[in-house]
């Protein structure tokens, strides 16, 4: 409970750092594009990964056709929320880049920087995976491999924290790489 106090209070500190340092300026704008064929809704939702429940933006839908622009200094990792597919994807939002997410209902893919690109990498040698305790490994050496990228950020919420039960000390192992 503490871990996740400490990380709301840092997401929410660089929330408005972000907002009264960016000042509308180019190079800190994160641009989100989506082209989803056959995609009905008329809203998707954008959420932080330690927002509030209720802190969300809604992105109108037009012809399977969304764009979004925020103001970042940092990379953010976000979950982007499609209602009819009752998916959530991870998208690791950073200024002065774009986002995009193209396919089908069936098949979506996400691209637009180094982040999202070592996800996907991670996402593609796991799809194959049901039991979640191999899962659970599979994030682990992940982020052993990979401690500098933000990704873990996401692994370790996704793997170790929103579980039934989270282990503290299994959170702890994940952090300190």
């Amino acid at each position: 409970f503490l871990l996740m106090r400490k990380l709301f209070y840092f997401s929410l500190f660089s929330i408005i750092l972000c907002l009264t340092t960016a000042c509308n300026n180019e190079k800190n704008t994160f641009h989100l594009k989506g082209d989803i064929v056959g995609l009905k809704d008329s809203v998707v939702h954008l959420y932080g990964i330690f927002f509030t429940p209720d802190s969300f933006i809604q992105v109108s839908v037009e012809n399977g056709k969304f764009s979004h622009d925020m103001l970042l200094d940092t990379i953010t990792p976000l979950y982007l929320h499609i209602n009819s597919l009752n998916r959530e994807y991870p998208i690791f939002a950073d200024k002065a880049t774009t986002i995009h997410i193209e396919g089908d209902t069936a098949n979506l893919y996400i691209s637009g920087n180094e982040a999202q690109e070592i996800y996907n990498q991670f996402a593609d040698s796991v799809k194959h995976l049901t039991d979640f305790e191999i899962l659970q490994q599979a994030a682990d050496s992940f982020i052993i491999q990979n401690p500098q990228s933000v990704v873990k950020i996401y692994l370790i919420d996704r793997y170790f924290v929103q579980v039934n039960n989270p282990d503290k000390k299994d959170i702890e192992n994940a952090i300190k790489y």
